[in-house]
């Protein structure tokens, strides 16, 4: 089937034979496209920015299963924290 043919197919689809999200995948598995989740976004605790929850490292402690901080403040924090320890410690 050419790729014309598949996006008239998947626009019909879409128009008038779908009434939800999963009706959807399945028509799309059936010519081999997925439809991916939204990605779910969490607001940085030390910095207050929005970012994917990719952005974050995984703590099973907390309630959504990832870090109060994103990758980049955690990563800040510790180049931060061994530059004073070792600076007391010389």
């Amino acid at each position: 089937m050419k790729r014309s043919q598949i996006k008239d197919k998947l626009n019909f689809i879409s128009t008038f034979e779908l009434t939800n999200l999963k009706e959807l995948r399945k028509q799309l598995a059936t010519y081999g496209y997925t439809l991916n989740k939204p990605m779910k976004k969490k607001e940085r605790s030390k910095c207050g920015e929005v970012k994917n929850l990719n952005n974050f490292y995984n703590n099973k402690n907390n309630k959504d299963g990832k870090s109060f901080w994103c990758t980049k403040c955690n990563n800040d924090y510790h180049k931060e924290w061994h530059l004073v320890f070792l600076s007391k410690n010389i």
